[in-house]
């Protein structure tokens, strides 16, 4: 199970997400079903969403100084980490790496990706979760015209249905709404 961390504010998100058909959680608040286009020409790799977090925020992976990255969340030996600036402010995703510390997997920029070895462990889902929780959005709200590829189209439609049972299970305290997300696929 995703555990999160203490340092991790999802006080609002349970409100927000609680707000949002699937359409809108791909594209934000507003959007319909034919706003959202989804075909392979957005599928992307592993490189290409680091490539981005190297250029777009200048991080230097290998280099694991405490204040270059802050600890989200875990699940088994998976420990998920987004990058900090200099005042500890999450910028540029969130990352996952493996037991020996090997990135695996990245929702970087707009980019969401698993290295091939450890697809279909649920980690696509929990990366698109802890992007929203970090953020209470998503990258391609700001787009024109937000495309996704097959694969993540069904991997935000999952955390979108398991985002609010998470939520609830680390932080008990928090209520709000129906306790169902509303079921209108894209």
């Amino acid at each position: 199970m995703l555990a999160l961390s203490d340092t991790l504010d999802v006080s609002t998100a349970l409100t927000t997400i609680e707000t949002l058909d699937l359409a809108e959680f791909l594209g934000g608040p507003g959007r319909r079903e034919e706003d959202i286009s989804i075909s392979e020409i957005y599928a992307g790799s592993l490189k290409t969403a680091l490539d981005a977090l190297r250029s777009d925020y200048n991080i230097e992976f290998g280099i694991w100084a405490p204040n270059s990255w802050k600890n989200i969340a875990r699940r088994g030996s998976y420990l998920f980490l987004a990058p900090v600036d200099e005042n500890d402010i999450s910028c540029g995703g969130v990352i996952v790496t493996d037991a020996t510390r090997k990135i695996i997997g990245a929702y970087t920029g707009c980019s969401l990706a698993v290295d091939p070895d450890h697809r279909h462990l649920g980690l696509g889902g929990e990366l698109v979760m802890l992007r929203f929780l970090l953020e209470e959005s998503l990258p391609l709200w700001d787009h024109d015209e937000p495309g996704y590829s097959p694969a993540g189209h069904q991997t935000h439609l999952s955390a979108l249905r398991r985002l609010p049972g998470l939520i609830r299970d680390s932080h008990p305290d928090l209520t709000s709404g129906p306790s169902d997300i509303p079921d209108r696929a894209v």
